[in-house]
This record gives C-alpha cells, structure tokens and sequence, in this order.
C-alpha cells in the first residue's frame, strides 16, 4: 500500500508487436500466450500507452489493480519482502508446481529459496509458458470466468507453443 499508484493493461498482441508502443516506464508484466502480454507501470504512462492502443483501435482491458505488479515500480518494497520471506520456513512442495519465472517445473531448490519469491514480485511471469507445459493434460478452472481456458485455447492453437 505504501507504493505509488500503477496499472496493468492486458493486450491481445506479441511481445514483438507491443514493443512499438512501449516506453522505458512501461514492462511487460506477463507472457500470456504467444499472442497475449500484460504491462505494466505507473498510472500516467499507461494512460498515455492506452491511447496509442485506442489511436490504432487495438483492443485491451485495464486490469482491476491499482499497483503496477512485475514492474520497478516493485522496487522499492524488494528488500523487506525478501526480509519477510525470510523468516517463513520455507519448504519442498509437495505437489509438482510450474514456475511464473521460467515457465518450466519448480525446482525444490527454487520453492525453497527466498530470492525466487522476490523475483517472483518483480520479473516478467510466464504464465503462457506454464500453460504450453500442460499442453497435454485435461485443467480443470476453478472460479468465475473461463480465462485460464480461453488462454489455453490460444496455447493449444498456436503451432510454435
């Protein structure tokens, strides 16, 4: 609560075909899919990014946030997060677990580790990775809307996931 107001905007678009309307302000928060990013950064800039988006008439939708998560904007907060995380015993999982970092299967090593967690706050995640990881299994989504499966639609369609 202490940080400066952000936003995020999720975009229909490649990471190639956002950067022309990217600023140094502005990060990519989240990998969707191949063709779906996340940004994010602070208020004003992602007002000005909107309308660059609306000029084109490129679709997008605000997220319901009010801090600009996996950006700088984390920065300052980093340090007594990882003092925090810490103090929490931090232990193997007991279920396989995919990495928002890597995109890839946790590491033991990784779950137990306070750093990740901090990185976790900060880095570009890599959700659409994860998702082409089960590319082979049955999800099941659980909670309101169908996000999770609209986003592996798009994984399962795209022949380069």
């Amino acid at each position: 609560q202490e940080l400066p107001a952000g936003a995020m905007i999720s975009v229909p678009l490649s990471k190639a075909d956002l950067m022309p309307f990217m600023t140094p302000e502005i990060e990519f928060a989240v990998f969707l899919s191949p063709t779906s990013c996340v940004v994010s950064g602070p208020t004003q800039a992602m007002n000005e990014f909107a309308e660059r988006l609306e000029k084109r008439s490129i679709g997008f939708r605000r997220l319901a946030v009010t801090r600009a998560f996996h950006s700088a904007m984390m920065d300052p907060i980093l340090a007594r997060f990882h003092e925090v995380v810490r103090r929490v015993k931090l232990q193997r999982p007991t279920l396989r677990c995919l990495s928002g970092l890597s995109g890839t299967w946790m590491t033991d090593s990784e779950a137990q580790r306070s750093s990740y967690w901090v990185e976790h706050l900060r880095q570009t995640m890599r959700l659409g990775d994860c998702l082409s990881q089960l590319s082979s299994q049955t999800l099941l989504e659980v909670g309101p809307g169908n996000g999770l499966r609209a986003l592996a639609a798009q994984i399962r369609l795209d022949p380069e996931a």
